[in-house]
């Protein structure tokens, strides 16, 4: 929905890394996608003429199907799901050096990244297989993120995915009690908060180790 009716964040794509300097001056970066957008919708205004409002109203259909999930539907899906999540979890526990499993990558807590056909994968085929089938069954097909204290974060992503570094992201962190009192780790289970919104990442606690979660894809996936 963000890059349909924020064109100009498209055209920052090829730029990503060069304007990565600024993201703290967010006044800065704001006055440049609102210039790019209007230049852009002027543009196609212009070509398009009577054909504009026909765009507008496709973009309307695209941005509503590639909507996240909402809060009610995201928590039914966990009610049906928390099993699947409590076995990864424990799963995940067994091999801490992990800190990413991905249906194509996993990572470690060095940066190291290994894929299917790699040599020392600290992965089973088995296992690898067997989380590749809850990601697809629950939706989370970035797969799972572990911190050290313990912490899970599942993502899965809008019906168009990721475009560059723009995206969005949704689904769930888990945060072990016990890991609330350590520094680091997920935004949820830093902050004693039911509820947290900036527009770019959310949170929202719909248990009382779990929160639901939806990140714009400019953002890390930690913070």
């Amino acid at each position: 929905m963000y890059f349909l009716f924020r064109p100009g964040l498209l055209v920052l794509v090829p730029f990503y890394y060069l304007l990565h300097r600024f993201q703290d001056e967010p006044p800065f970066l704001g006055l440049l996608i609102v210039v790019l957008n209007a230049a852009v919708f002027g543009a196609a205004a212009y070509g398009l003429r009577k054909g504009f409002l026909a765009l507008i109203a496709v973009l309307l259909i695209l941005s509503y199907v590639s909507l996240p999930p909402s809060d009610a539907k995201l928590e039914r899906q966990f009610a049906a799901s928390k099993p699947d999540f409590e076995r990864l979890i424990q799963e995940a526990s067994q091999t801490p050096s992990i800190v990413k499993i991905g249906n194509a990558e996993i990572e470690d807590r060095n940066g190291r990244k290994y894929r299917q056909d790699d040599r020392q994968v600290p992965l089973s085929a088995e296992s690898w297989r067997g989380y590749r089938e809850i990601f697809d069954k629950t939706g989370m097909k970035n797969g799972l993120y572990r911190t050290e204290a313990g912490q899970v974060q599942f993502l899965g992503h809008t019906i168009f995915g990721k475009i560059g570094p723009i995206g969005t992201l949704y689904g769930y962190v888990y945060c072990p009690s016990e890991s609330r009192t350590l520094d680091g780790g997920f935004l949820p289970c830093r902050q004693e908060k039911v509820e947290y919104d900036i527009g770019d990442y959310r949170y929202k606690r719909i248990a009382a180790e779990w929160f639901i979660v939806e990140i714009f894809e400019t953002r890390s996936t930690i913070n």
